[in-house]
């Protein structure tokens, strides 16, 4: 790794120091090599941000500060808004100059998905329309098509990492077109994929279940075992959603096969889901239960390290909110709670507030009408923090929904389920 003597430069001189070109490319490839200590990063991604737009000007150092770019994608939120706009403006010039100059593809298709990166933190993604037209164009010209899609691939991950960071509505229609014309099968597999993502995400039910049996078909067709388990599990739990328990249970069999692929705990959970949904509220309990117990078990297993968290959580909330169907609601509201806790270090904001709905209705289920309301109140101000727009309005319209019917109806009690809606 590079000696960090750059950083204290750029400390003394300030946006007046321009670097050596030896040391601009020591460092760079630091970034794109992932050889920076993260606190280093964050720390001084004011001077990285500078190097970056300072190196951009350059031919023999722009591919390597378009890749450094991408490179530090998930720390750019973090960045001072002037130096992100700085490098916003510092891309759109070098835009203009390779649309001038004899292409270099690699080049320019990196450039462009630096700069849609940026647009996407800053919020703006209408500004990068050009560079995503440029980009389809390659793909129906049948030039560079692999490379174009690992950008596309690029920016719908960060997004599903990190809603603040927006895209357009039209990135589905662009998903398609693109996948139309891509011949290559692991292409058109991770294509899918990111789509019934995207859908599920969004809670666009009828673009889930469209784009997760696609995935189904062409994984089966092409023998991926880990992405038929993948559709299943979708289908499964968008089936539960919409209440088509039938059609639940039949992908149920499918996520059976193949939850080892990703922790067995995933399959559980789905099938917990599924009982408790039916009303099945001891024999989902019981699942919840057996599910923490396998993730406890590989906690520190490096296979299952970045999804261990997301299901324990998950797993906690809907144990609580389980047991208090069952009346147990001390140990109730402590795994809810607990679940919270893990929800709130991974700054998901729809999970913490729909934790609290759920809160609500355990107080509603004990009959505390005022304490239910407040914390409907609680779990309602909650919810604008939420940046997905779909999840905002769908947890908005249950709390309202149950409000209504414990205020007009009087419906308290253990009879107020939270899953079923005014009639």
């Amino acid at each position: 790794m590079v000696d960090n003597g750059w950083i204290d430069k750029f400390r003394k001189q300030g946006k007046r120091w321009e670097p050596r070109f030896s040391e601009a490319a020591a460092v760079l490839g630091d970034l794109i090599e992932d050889r920076m200590d993260e606190d280093i990063l964050i720390e001084n991604l004011d001077a990285i941000s500078h190097l970056i737009s300072f190196s951009l000007h350059y031919d023999q150092l722009q591919d390597s500060a378009a890749r450094a770019t991408i490179a530090v994608r998930h720390y750019l939120p973090l960045a001072p808004l002037s130096d992100l706009r700085g490098l916003q403006r510092t891309l759109e010039t070098e835009i203009s100059y390779l649309q001038s100059e004899s292409k270099d593809i690699k080049r320019d298709i990196d450039v462009r998905k630096a700069y849609l990166l940026v647009c996407m933190t800053l919020r703006q993604p209408n500004l990068a329309k050009a560079e995503v037209r440029a980009l389809e164009d390659y793909i129906a010209n049948s030039e560079s098509v692999g490379h174009v899609m690992e950008a596309f691939f690029d920016v719908f991950n960060v997004w599903l990492y990190d809603h603040e960071r927006v895209i357009g509505e039209d990135w589905y229609e662009i998903l398609e077109r693109a996948v139309s014309n891509v011949g290559e099968e692991h292409l058109i597999l991770r294509t899918y994929h990111i789509l019934t993502i995207w859908a599920v995400n969004r809670l666009d039910t009828k673009r889930a279940l469209r784009y997760a049996s696609m995935l189904y078909s062409a994984a089966r067709i092409n023998g991926d075992e880990n992405l038929m388990y993948a559709a299943a599990a979708y289908l499964a739990s968008v089936y539960q959603r919409t209440r088509k328990l039938v059609f639940s249970a039949f992908w149920l069999q499918r996520v059976r096969r193949g939850a080892q692929n990703i922790h067995p705990a995933s399959g559980v959970l789905v099938e917990a889901g599924h009982l408790l949904m039916a009303d099945r509220f001891e024999a989902a309990a019981a699942l919840y239960r057996h599910a923490l117990l396998q993730l406890n078990a590989d906690r520190h297993n490096p296979m299952f390290q970045r999804n261990i968290p997301y299901l324990e959580a998950r797993a906690l909330v809907d144990l609580g909110y389980t047991l208090g169907w069952l009346k147990k609601y001390e140990e109730a509201e402590e795994k809810i709670m607990q679940g919270v806790k893990i929800h709130r270090k991974h700054h998901d904001d729809y999970h913490v507030a729909d934790a609290r709905y759920k809160l609500a209705i355990l107080l509603a289920h004990q009959r505390k009408r005022d304490e239910a309301l407040w914390a409907l109140s609680e779990a309602a101000e909650l919810s604008y923090a939420i940046e997905n727009p779909e999840y905002r309005a769908v947890l908005l319209d249950r709390i309202t929904d149950t409000r209504r019917r414990i205020e007009e109806r009087g419906e308290i009690g253990p009879e107020l389920h939270a899953t079923k809606k005014t009639t």
